[in-house]
C-alpha cells in the first residue's frame, strides 16, 4: 500500500479545512508554525486507517471528515472517515462501487483482504480466539506523537498473546506464532504441502519434456521476434514497391543463404560435441586404469595378510585403513564413470536430432533452390508470389520456434512459483513443531532486521 493524498473538509461554514495534500515518492514533509493543524492531519492519516485516534475537541466540533486516498492491489482506495469517537468509515472502489463500515472489526478484514494481507486466527491473552485490527498492525508503521518515543510498540491493547511478534509475521507473510486452530491448521498446512510437492514434480517434468522439445533452438525469443519482424518488412517491400525479377530472386537467395548458415553453425555444434565425447572417453579411460592399480593394490593387501609373521591375529587391523579407503575411492570413482557414460549418452542423442535437423534444412535448401531455378523461367508475378510464399515459411517456421522457446519460459517461471509456494507451506507446516522461532524466512528476517539496523 502506498499513501496517494489526504484532505480534511469542514463542518459547516466556520469549519476548518485543508488543501489536497500529496504525499512524495519516498519522503514527505510536513513542517509549519505551532497551532497550525500539523499534528491533526498526521493524526488523520492513522485515523482513516481504522486506528482510535483521540482529537482535540476543536477537531470534532470544527472538521467533518478527512478522505485518504491509497493504492492497492485492486487499484485506488478512498478511505472517508467521520470525525467521532465511533466507527463511519465510507470506502470508494476503483470502480465506484462504496462499502460503509461501523464496526471496526469489519473494516480491519475488508482491508486487510483488499491489501493482499493473510489473517489467521489467533490466540487473545486470556487463551480466546480473535483476529487482529488495523489498529493492532498500524504501529509498527506510525509513531504516536506522545507515547510512541517512549515505547517501542504503542498499540490502543495488547489483546493478542505475543501482539507484536504476531503483527511482524502478519506483515512478512510469515508463519503465526500461535494459532488458535492449531490440529486443524496443522492438518491443513500438511494437505497443502503434500499438494505442492506433487505440483512441483508435475512442472519440473512438464518444463523438463518443453526443454527437449526445444532443445534444438538456439536463440531466444527476442532474436527470433526480431528475425520474424525483418522478414515482415522484406514482405511488405515486395508487396507495395512493386518488386521486380531480380528481387523475387535476392529473396530466394538470402534465404538459401540463412539456411546454409544454420547448417554450419549445426555442423561446428556436432563437431563441438564429437570432441567433448573423444574427450569423455579418454577420461573414461584414464579413471579404469586407477580402478585397476586400486584393485592391484587390494590383491597385494590381502597377499600381506595372508603371511602369519606379518599379521597373525585372525583380528589384524593393519590394514583396515587401507580396506576403507579402497572401498570409497572405488566407489567414487565408478560413480564418476557412470556420470560421464550418462553425459555421453545424451551427447549421443543430441547429435542425432541435430543430423535430423541438418538434414531437413538441406532439404528445404534443395526446395527453394528448385524454386529459385524454376522462377528464373517464370513471369515476374509468379517469381514474386513464390519468393513471398518462402518468406511466409520460414516466418511460420521461425515462429513455432519462438512458440517452443515461450512455453519453456512459461513453464520455468511457473515451476518457479510453485516451488516458492511449496517452501512457504513447509515453513508453516514446520511451525506446528516445538521450535517456533527457527522457521528459515524468519531467521533471514531476523538477520536482515539487524543488518539494516
Amino acid at each position: 500500500m502506498k499513501l496517494i493524498s489526504i484532505q480534511i473538509f469542514p463542518s459547516g461554514l466556520s469549519g476548518w479545512q485543508s488543501d489536497l495534500l500529496k504525499f512524495g515518492d519516498n519522503i514527505t514533509q510536513l513542517f509549519g508554525k505551532n497551532g497550525c493543524g500539523k499534528t491533526p492531519i498526521v493524526q488523520s492519516i492513522a485515523f482513516c486507517l481504522g486506528y482510535p485516534s483521540v482529537f482535540r475537541n476543536d477537531i470534532y466540533e470544527r472538521c467533518n471528515h478527512a478522505i485518504l486516498e491509497v493504492s492497492s492491489p485492486i487499484g485506488k482506495l478512498q478511505l472517508k472517515r467521520i470525525y467521532s469517537k465511533g466507527i463511519d468509515i465510507q470506502v470508494t472502489e476503483p470502480n465506484g462501487e462504496k462499502q460503509r463500515f461501523f464496526d471496526e472489526k469489519e473494516y480491519s478484514t475488508y482491508l486487510f483482504e483488499k491489501l493482499g494481507l493473510t489473517v489467521d486466527s489467533l490466540v487473545t491473552n486470556n487463551n480466546k480466539s480473535t483476529s487482529p485490527y488495523l489498529a493492532s498492525m498500524l504501529p509498527i508503521y506510525y509513531l504516536d506523537q506522545d507515547e510512541g518515543y517512549n515505547k517501542f510498540y504503542s498499540p490502543p491493547s495488547n489483546f493478542i498473546k505475543d501482539q507484536f511478534s504476531e503483527m511482524m509475521r502478519m506483515i512478512f507473510d510469515l508463519p503465526v506464532k500461535h494459532s488458535f486452530d492449531q490440529k486443524k491448521e496443522k492438518f491443513k498446512a500438511k494437505e497443502r504441502l503434500d499438494y505442492l510437492d506433487k505440483q512441483v514434480e508435475l512442472h519440473s517434468r512438464r518444463a523438463e519434456i518443453a526443454k527437449k522439445e526445444a532443445a534444438l533452438v538456439s536463440k531466444c525469443s527476442e532474436e527470433l521476434e526480431e528475425e520474424i519482424r525483418t522478414l515482415e518488412n522484406e514482405i511488405e517491400q515486395l508487396k507495395s514497391s512493386g518488386a521486380n525479377h531480380d528481387d523475387s530472386i535476392n529473396v530466394l537467395d538470402r534465404l538459401i543463404s540463412k539456411h546454409k548458415a544454420s547448417i554450419r553453425d549445426l555442423t561446428l555444434e556436432i563437431a563441438e560435441i564429437n570432441k567433448r565425447t573423444s574427450g569423455i572417453a579418454q577420461i573414461v579411460h584414464e579413471i579404469n586404469t586407477e580402478i585397476e592399480t586400486l584393485n592391484l593394490n587390494e590383491e597385494a593387501r590381502r597377499v600381506f595378510l595372508s603371511f602369519n609373521e606379518i599379521c597373525g591375529s585372525s583380528n589384524c587391523q593393519l590394514f583396515s585403513s587401507s580396506s576403507d579407503a579402497y572401498s570409497k575411492n572405488l566407489l567414487y570413482l565408478k560413480d564418476q564413470i557412470k556420470d560421464l557414460e550418462r553425459n555421453a549418452e545424451i551427447d549421443k542423442l543430441k547429435i542425432e536430432q541435430i543430423m535430423q535437423q541438418r538434414e531437413s534444412l538441406e532439404g528445404v535448401i534443395q526446395t527453394i533452390i528448385d524454386e529459385r531455378n524454376q522462377s528464373l523461367e517464370k513471369s515476374e508475378i509468379s517469381a514474386l508470389v513464390d519468393a513471398i510464399s518462402e518468406l511466409k515459411n520460414h516466418i511460420f517456421e521461425l515462429q513455432s520456434q519462438k512458440s517452443d522457446i515461450e512455453k519453456v519460459e512459461l513453464l520455468e517461471n511457473k515451476h518457479f512459483q510453485t516451488i516458492a509456494e511449496r517452501n512457504k507451506a513447509l515453513e508453516k507446516y514446520q511451525s506446528f513443531g516445538t521450535d517456533k522461532n527457527s522457521i528459515p524466512a524468519l531467521l533471514k528476517l531476523k538477520a536482515d532486521l539487524r543488518e539494516f539496523f
